[in-house]
């Protein structure tokens, strides 16, 4: 869509709202846009309706390319059944009438929730919140424009900031509802961008609040399965997918939908009464947050953080710009990385140091003995994963996981550092899936073309599905001939064991099995002591050869001093 369509529209939908108050508008249009917005107020104030943005109309399910106002609705009805329907089209002055998409996403609320853990350094994605708000995100810790040595929690205004002067202001991590008492206490509310509250138009921009962290709490810089930010960006595509690391989905991705997207939603007031705030340029995504994230920072695939989560519904997830919200509250990142971080010449030691802070919060939980599904019992040793008590791998000389490394150790190393994965997991997936052999391909039943059924046919060293290589590269482009490539199909196969983080953790028997059967799910096969679905179904062997090369990899590296790459499990676990 060109820039001078969009913008005609986004003052379109605007005006809906704002009236004659529109920015951009010449005296006869403020007239008109007041007109428009008074003959819309019955279908604007309709309970079902949940947002305006703008797009291109579809028809079913097809993009027609034709420019269109988006009407977001929570459920679509029979048009004879409503009572102030949203208009097929949509006029402002003397300008060509423009189409209305109606499109159903559920009803948006603030995602605030009630489960989380504490954790000490504090990092971004765990629970945090005011004492008298309900637990949501710690966004990211940050540092004053104007003075290096003071450190911030960023989150959502409605999570950090005090119902009212009757609240203390400490911030607890983890949150009151989760657990947290007065030695729980992290910060102290500093400052928030406020919230005009009104039933009329759409005055705010963002949600967002500081909390000034205490001198004697520790924190690191790096997200948890994501790594180091390398800035922050105004640039956001729809089309793009973003990731964010929630209190309640953990590390979760989804596709922006709507980049212009106005809404209104429900706050809590300090006598427990509903407000209503407006809110203009926002960002519509399908849904990848639930309950709890709100205040977690969104990231896109080159590591920019472009905005704040701060509400959703079953069917997609919104969140506000994050240039404003540094802009409003004068802060910046403690490290920005886009002037030392260049992804030419990196140097390796000290990016995969930077990507272990994140990992490394994981490791007490790897060393003790667990399980889930009453499955075995399994855990991290130095010398490997220990299973019922024995670390084991494969009998005699090592032959598949050194033939590997031979081949592929520097396109395995790259990939690592990219996606902050550790390396073992990544050549452990090699060896179970394709045994390191570049031409293999498998073809599931339903297939019929590669353009037709890209979900069904899996492809070389990772055996990933072409579908599941183009949502974690975040390229349509993607085809059979890219990943024939040894390095694409390397970084594609890394790419969606970081996707699946929130589920697995990096904990190897859980990363085998949900790259395997695409997440974590039971299965009570009694010939699988893992008790995770996995393929063949009923059996636990992909698991077993996943764990049996991964040990494999600590054999290798034990016998080949200096050979160990900095971002693996078994550099942290033995020290090197």
């Amino acid at each position: 869509m060109k820039l001078r369509t969009r913008n005609h529209l986004r003052k379109l939908s605007q005006a809906l709202f704002d009236g004659a108050a529109t920015k951009g508008l010449g005296k006869e249009q403020r007239e008109m846009a007041e007109q428009l917005s008074l003959s819309a107020a019955d279908w604007l104030t309709d309970s079902s309706l949940q947002g305006v943005g703008v797009g291109t109309k579809f028809t079913a399910n097809v993009d027609t390319a034709e420019p269109c106002i988006k009407v977001y609705v929570d459920k679509k009805r029979p048009l004879e059944t409503l009572q102030n329907p949203a208009p097929r089209k949509i006029q402002l002055g003397s300008d060509e009438p423009v189409p209305v998409d109606v499109i159903e996403i559920g009803e948006i609320k603030l995602q605030s929730a009630r489960y989380a853990y504490k954790q000490r350094p504090l990092h971004a994605g765990l629970s945090v919140a005011s004492t008298s708000r309900f637990p949501g995100t710690l966004g990211l810790v940050v540092r004053s424009k104007h003075d290096p040595v003071q450190h911030f929690i960023l989150s959502n205004y409605h999570v950090l900031k005090p119902l009212s002067r009757k609240f203390n202001d400490d911030i607890w991590q983890q949150a009151r509802q989760d657990g947290g008492d007065v030695d729980d206490s992290v910060a102290h509310f500093e400052r928030d961008v406020p919230i005009h509250f009104s039933d009329n138009g759409i005055p705010n921009e963002v949600d967002a609040a500081v909390a000034r962290l205490k001198p004697d709490i520790h924190f690191l810089t790096s997200i948890p399965g994501i790594g180091p930010l390398r800035g922050i960006t105004g640039i956001i595509r729809e089309g793009r997918f973003v990731q964010m690391v929630g209190r309640t989905s953990g590390l979760s991705r989804g596709r922006i939908i709507d980049a212009d997207f106005q809404t209104r939603l429900s706050y809590q007031g300090p006598r427990g009464e509903r407000l209503t705030a407006g809110f203009r340029n926002l960002v519509l995504c399908q849904p990848y947050t639930r309950p709890g994230d709100s205040g977690a920072v969104v990231v896109n695939a080159s590591k920019f953080a472009v905005g704040l989560h701060m509400a959703g519904s079953d069917q997609v997830s919104v969140f506000c710009r994050i240039k404003p919200v540094f802009d409003h509250l004068n802060i910046k990142l403690l490290h920005d990385l886009s002037e030392t971080l260049q992804s030419d010449n990196t140097d390796e030691q000290s990016a995969s140091e930077q990507i272990n802070a994140g990992i490394n919060v994981q490791l007490d939980v790897l060393r003790r003995s667990h399980g889930i599904f009453d499955s075995v019992s399994w855990r991290l040793t130095p010398q490997g994963l220990e299973v019922n008590g024995a670390v084991t791998g494969s009998p005699g000389e090592l032959i598949t996981v050194p033939g590997v490394i031979a081949q592929f150790d520097p396109l395995i190393r790259q990939a690592s550092i990219e996606f902050g994965v550790p390396y073992e997991l990544i050549l452990a997936c090699i060896c179970t899936e394709s045994g390191g052999k570049p031409d293999v391909s498998r073809e599931e039943p339903g297939f019929r073309s590669d353009s037709q059924t890209p979900h069904r046919v899996s492809v070389e060293l990772m055996q990933t599905l072409i579908s599941t290589a183009r949502e974690a590269l975040d390229s349509h482009a993607v085809s059979r001939t890219h990943l024939i490539r040894p390095d694409v199909s390397i970084r594609a196969g890394a790419a969606y064991i970081r996707q699946q983080y929130s589920m697995t953790q990096f904990d190897p028997p859980k990363v085998a099995c949900a790259y395997n059967a695409g997440g974590i799910y039971q299965n009570r096969g009694s010939k699988n002591r893992w008790k995770m679905r996995q393929y063949p179904v009923g059996m636990g062997t992909h698991a077993d050869r996943f764990v049996m090369w991964f040990n494999d990899c600590f054999r290798y590296f034990a016998s080949q001093p200096g050979m160990n790459p900095p971002l693996s499990f078994y550099t942290m676990m033995n020290g090197n």
